[in-house]
């Protein structure tokens, strides 16, 4: 097993499989061209299927900093 970065350990199998899209079908993209539903840059919704299972997984990991990045300065008082 190996840590993950923001959650849980993760076996090497499961970096092996093919992760399914985020996609939450909230399809908006922001000013810096960042998916408000799923949180992925144009570039990595682009470019998805063509990543192997380790770069989906480093990708779904920046896409949650991305998200709740976006809570935190949205909800700032």
């Amino acid at each position: 097993m190996r840590p993950g970065a923001d959650g849980p350990e993760i076996e090497a199998w499961q970096l092996e499989k093919a992760i399914r899209s985020p996609c939450v079908r909230i399809c908006t993209l922001d000013d810096k061209d960042i998916c408000i539903g799923c949180g992925r840059s144009l570039e990595e919704i682009k470019r998805w299927n063509g990543y192997s299972a380790m770069e989906q997984h480093l990708r779904l990991i920046n896409c949650a900093r991305r998200r709740k990045g976006r809570l935190r300065n949205r909800y700032r008082i």
